[in-house]
């Protein structure tokens, strides 16, 4: 109940504030950030349901794109933290 309430108090302050233009960034960005969050979630059991899907070219680009990840990440230096 109290997200829902904050939901509402963040929609009326943006409406307010914010003129169409900015609206329409901010709902842009929001969309864009929890698109990618919840993308960042499931990333691993995508491609793991990928990895055993019957079509054999969906195995394929499901490689080739775990491939191009993994060699971005090689030629990124690491921290003692990573």
């Amino acid at each position: 109940m109290g997200i829902a309430k904050a939901m509402e108090k963040n929609r009326v302050l943006k409406n307010i504030l914010m003129n169409k233009g900015q609206q329409l960034l901010f709902n842009f960005q929001r969309k864009s950030i929890l698109e990618s969050e919840s993308s960042d979630n499931s990333d691993n059991m995508d491609y793991q349901d990928a990895l055993e899907h019957e079509t054999p070219l969906i195995r394929i680009l499901t490689l080739q794109k775990m491939k191009k990840t993994v060699e971005t990440l090689q030629h990124k230096p690491l921290n003692e933290c990573d």
